[in-house]
C-alpha cells in the first residue's frame, strides 16, 4: 500500500489548548461549508477502501490533535474532505456507547483503521482490538490475527510483543463513568454533565460534556460553564501532567453542549483525577440582569 508522505508539524500540537464552546481557533475558515475544510501537509492521510491509512503512530496522534483542534461540529467536513464515511456517521445501534466521537470517526462502519502497516479492528461490546499484519495491497496477510484486551495498548504490544506485562494500573470505562449527571430539572429545561474515560486500546481520552438536553419555552438563553482546577492525569512511564481548565459556552437550543478533551491520545492513562464543577444560569433574554434558573453540579472523574 502507497502511503502519502509523512510531515510532522510540531505547532500542530499546541492549538489543542485553545478551545471555545466545542469550536477551535484553526488555519480554515472561521464558519466553512463542510465541503471547504482543506486538510493541512500535517495531516498526512490516505484513505484505501474505506479506511483510514497512518504512517505511524506519530501520524495517527497528529491526526487526534487536529480533530480535537477543529471541534466536533467540523468532524463531517473532515470526512467529506477525505471522501471518508465513519462509523460515527453510520452507527444506529443504541447499544454501542461511544463517549468520544474523535474515537468513533476515526474508524470506517466496520471499525477499522490501518496504523503502521497494521490493520487494527474494534470490537467495542467486547472490548477488544484485533491486530493483523497488511500487504502492499491493504489485505490482510497470512499472519495470524491478534486479538488484544483493550487493558494491553496495541501500540506497546507491537513495540515488545508482550501480552501479559502491560496489565498493571490503569484507567477503566466503567459503567458509572459513562453516566450523565442531572441537573436541577425544571419545567423549562434540563441541564446535564460528565467526566469520562474513553478508553480503548489505541484511543484513550479524557472527555468532560455538559448540555442542555431539554428546552420546551422559547426565547430562553442558557449560559453553561465549567472549571477544572488541580486535575492531573499521569501516562504510564510518564511524569504527572496537572492542569487546571475553564471554559464556557452560550446554550440556545436543545442539544448545545460543551464538549471538551483535557487529553486525548495514543497512549493509556495509568491514573488520573479530575474535578469538574458544571455550573449554569438562565435567562428569558441575553440582556436579563436576573437569572430565573440557576444550579451547580460537582462531578469527579477518578481512576488508579
Amino acid at each position: 500500500m502507497k502511503l502519502i508522505n509523512y510531515f510532522l508539524l510540531s505547532t500542530i500540537l499546541a492549538i489543542i489548548l485553545c478551545t471555545s464552546c466545542n469550536k477551535e481557533e484553526i488555519e480554515t475558515n472561521k464558519g466553512a461549508e463542510f465541503s471547504e475544510i482543506i486538510l493541512p501537509d500535517s495531516v498526512n492521510i490516505q484513505v484505501d477502501n474505506n479506511i483510514l491509512v497512518f504512517e505511524s503512530e506519530s501520524s495517527l496522534q497528529t491526526c487526534i490533535n487536529y480533530l480535537s483542534a477543529i471541534g466536533d461540529d467540523n468532524f463531517n467536513g473532515f470526512e467529506k474532505a477525505l471522501g471518508y464515511e465513519s462509523f460515527r456517521s453510520v452507527n444506529t445501534d443504541t447499544s454501542i456507547v461511544i463517549e468520544d466521537d474523535i474515537f468513533s470517526t476515526l474508524m470506517n462502519p466496520d471499525r477499522q483503521i490501518i496504523v503502521g502497516g497494521y490493520l487494527l479492528t474494534t470490537n467495542i461490546k467486547e472490548e477488544t482490538t484485533s491486530v493483523a499484519l497488511v500487504d502492499n495491497s491493504g489485505l490482510k496477510s497470512a499472519e495470524e490475527e491478534t486479538t488484544l484486551d483493550w487493558d494491553i495498548n496495541v501500540f506497546d504490544y507491537l513495540e515488545t510483543g508482550n501480552r501479559t506485562s502491560m496489565k498493571r494500573s490503569f484507567c477503566k470505562n466503567t459503567d458509572e463513568k459513562k453516566e450523565w449527571k442531572f441537573g436541577l430539572e425544571r419545567d423549562f429545561s434540563r441541564i446535564q454533565a460528565k467526566v469520562c474515560f474513553q478508553r480503548a486500546g489505541w484511543y484513550n481520552s479524557i472527555i468532560i460534556k455538559f448540555k442542555l438536553e431539554k428546552r420546551i419555552k422559547s426565547g430562553l438563553y442558557y449560559k453553561l460553564h465549567y472549571k477544572t482546577q488541580d486535575a492531573w492525569y499521569r501516562r504510564r512511564n510518564r511524569s504527572t501532567t496537572h492542569f487546571s481548565r475553564e471554559n464556557s459556552c452560550d446554550a440556545t437550543e436543545q442539544g448545545d453542549e460543551i464538549s471538551h478533551r483535557p487529553y486525548n491520545g495514543t497512549r493509556r492513562l495509568s491514573a488520573a483525577e479530575v474535578p469538574v464543577l458544571f455550573d449554569y444560569e438562565g435567562r428569558i433574554y441575553e440582556d436579563d440582569l436576573e437569572p430565573f434558573e440557576k444550579d451547580q453540579i460537582l462531578l469527579i472523574m477518578k481512576c488508579t
